[in-house]
């Protein structure tokens, strides 16, 4: 497939690198050399150096027979503007990323019929409901949710209790009534694809896949049904816990974020009335402790330090918090944080990639 992409930060460059891992024909197009100049160290891409907004960096990027045009500049405004320039110009299918809070789903509906666009991606938005889902069902390392086709894929760890340990994936239809597939299996740092022989140990990684009543009714066979996070308490006021707990505050849970910002603070208590808004330095532990830290059911670290993420989250965990979720974006450093014990880690590259790879194959909604 022909693609260009026009800005490559950190979004851009991951859904670049994931592109041309699969063989498509992709132009990075970016206004900045020393961007351009590492991108052409890493890949063997043509690059485009420019304003996405230009007619003529755009024809240089020859978006006249692209079949996809994806833009995700930081700005929201200039991707909205490059995608309907593309579009004019010939871009079959165009992906914009926005990310403004300000723009909700009305504003969204109005700018995609207007301006031609195939998709909106917000990442941030993205991650806050991979959070929600997890909180709402917290045995659940991850959820990735598939609404065309009406099933989620689950990701669990097994415990050394589990009653899923010792057992071939072929007797679990017979043992457990709910319909359900095991489809992948990480072990250390293997990953399967199991035949019915396949017996499941302590510590694997599973992802299943099935609709949602029928994980639930596998969940309750298991005794895996713990009751839904009421009482979140996050850390860190940037977007994604705005969008995580507008849907939490939504569903009546009790929400508390604490940030440093006084700034950000204002804001996020004019925008989220039902919401408690600390201002405050969330690495200071004592703090944290009291906030009610260890009377919570769950704890979201947000900020934007990866590092900082990390060992909040260990320490939120030594004091039993039962369900704990971290951000990180740095892939290395995310490894680093499973071996260190922090199971429940989302990261809006991560999402994005996924979406690339779906957009890509040529579902576009």
């Amino acid at each position: 497939m022909k693609i260009t992409i026009v800005g490559c930060g950190k979004i851009g460059e991951t859904i670049l690198g994931d592109l041309v891992n699969e063989g498509h024909e992709v132009i990075a197009v970016d206004n900045d050399p020393a961007v351009l100049e590492q991108i052409n160290n890493i890949h063997d891409v043509m690059t485009v150096c420019g304003n996405g907004t230009d007619c003529r960096t755009l024809t240089e990027a020859s978006v006249r027979d692209r079949e996809l045009f994806i833009a995700a500049t930081s700005s929201d405004e200039l991707n909205m503007l490059s995608c309907y320039i593309a579009r004019q110009m010939g871009a079959k299918n165009t992906i914009a990323r926005i990310r403004n809070p300000e723009y909700n789903m009305e504003s969204l509906g109005f700018f995609k019929e207007t301006l031609g666009l195939s998709m909106a991606i917000n990442p941030d938005m993205l991650a806050a409901r991979d959070m929600f889902n997890v909180l709402k069902l917290p045995s659940a390392v991850k959820i990735q949710t598939f609404s065309e086709r009406g099933f989620e894929i689950i990701e669990l760890i097994l415990k050394e209790d589990s009653p899923l340990t010792g057992v071939k994936l072929m007797d679990l239809r017979s043992k457990y009534k709910a319909k359900f597939l095991i489809c992948v299996v990480g072990r250390g740092d293997r990953v399967y694809i199991p035949d019915g022989n396949f017996v499941l140990r302590p510590g694997d990684k599973i992802g299943l896949t099935a609709e949602p009543a029928e994980i639930q009714k596998l969940f309750r066979a298991l005794g895996l049904d713990k009751k839904q996070a009421k009482n979140v308490m996050i850390l860190g006021g940037g977007r994604i816990a705005f969008y995580l707990s507008k849907m939490l505050t939504y569903t009546g849970n009790g929400v508390k974020i604490i940030e440093r910002d006084p700034e950000k603070c204002a804001v996020l208590s004019d925008a989220l009335p039902k919401a408690v808004i600390i201002n405050g330095d969330g690495a200071q532990q004592e703090l944290l402790l009291e906030e009610g830290l260890d009377s919570i059911d769950a704890f979201v670290s947000l900020t934007g330090m990866d590092e900082e993420n990390i060992l909040i989250s260990i320490f939120a965990s030594t004091h039993n918090v039962p369900t704990v979720i971290t951000k990180v974006n740095r892939n290395e450093l995310a490894s680093m944080a499973a071996k260190l014990g922090i199971d429940r880690i989302i990261s809006p590259k991560e999402i994005i990639q996924g979406g690339s790879r779906i957009q890509a194959h040529g579902r576009t909604p």
